[in-house]
């Protein structure tokens, strides 16, 4: 005689559920699918018309950014700690080495400027593509020192308060999984008002300081600095010493962007008001 059916602990007896039939996603009809690029294709144009743009490096208009201007960012990695003249340390110790993605000057100088301070948020694209392609490429032909973490440059209070946004972070993030290495934020920027007699080295130490609370690197990791842009190399020398006084080694600097000498920015400069009809006040240092 079969058990008793004990609705609470067993199934009922001689009885089979029916298999659930699995999903099937059917695919988009040709016609619909033609439908929607077109309404995507309405919306970008109306978004032009509503919000007008331009190229930020030759201001081609109705075009965010033009192939040609776009160019300055594809060549390979190059070294120029030679043309940082803030960067020694007042020892025997070789430059610290910088990568640059590209020149600080013409089309370039734009990209950066609209990106860090005109709003063009669609620009982190553009560096972080450039900036991971070109280290790809270069630690695939050429040798790179080993790295522990990535520390970018820091923003002051007031910049980001006028930005809105750290606008190095995605891009150093980018970087750092490139590198398959964390992002760790352990200096921070402040402003000093009396900087009267300071060296630019001086004016640079007293900016960059270690955050008093936060992360710490352990002593010994190796450190590549990250920034937007380098002139003189203060801040970077002012990095490497502060770090340094936590026992870690800073073995390079990436920047997006570098400025060159005065003599090749006057002449980009020249070409570019052939281009286009206007160009850079250049006055020393840009």
């Amino acid at each position: 005689m079969p058990a008793p059916f004990d609705r609470f602990t067993a199934a009922p007896p001689h009885r089979h559920m029916a298999a659930t039939p699995p999903l099937r996603h059917s695919a988009m009809p040709a016609g619909q699918a033609q439908n929607l690029l077109n309404l995507k294709q309405f919306l970008k144009e109306l978004e032009l018309l509503v919000m007008p743009v331009e190229c930020p490096g030759c201001g081609l208009h109705d075009v965010e950014l033009c192939g040609e201007c776009a160019q300055w960012l594809s060549g390979p990695l190059r070294r120029v700690e030679q043309q940082v003249p803030r960067l020694d340390d007042l020892s025997d110790n070789p430059l610290l080495p910088v990568w640059a993605v590209g020149e600080y000057t013409g089309p370039a100088r734009g990209l950066v400027v609209s990106w860090k301070d005109r709003g063009r948020e669609d620009l982190t694209t553009v560096f972080r593509k450039a900036a991971v392609t070109q280290l790809r490429h270069h630690r695939q032909s050429y040798l790179f020192p080993i790295v522990d973490a990535i520390v970018p440059m820091p923003s002051s209070g007031k910049s980001l308060r006028h930005r809105g946004r750290d606008h190095l972070a995605p891009v150093a993030k980018a970087v750092a999984a490139e590198l398959q290495v964390p992002v760790v934020r352990v200096l921070s920027k402040r402003a000093r008002r009396d900087q009267v007699g300071l060296s630019a080295r001086a004016r640079g130490e007293a900016v960059i300081r270690l955050r008093r609370s936060g992360k710490r690197l352990a002593p010994g990791r190796r450190v590549l600095l990250f920034d937007d842009v380098v002139t003189t190399g203060a801040t970077l020398a002012a990095a490497r010493d502060a770090l340094g006084t936590q026992g870690c080694e800073v073995v390079g600097a990436l920047v997006l962007a570098a400025t060159p000498p005065r003599v090749k920015v006057e002449a980009v400069n020249s070409l570019q008001m052939l281009r286009t009809g206007h160009g850079e006040n250049v006055s020393g240092w840009v």
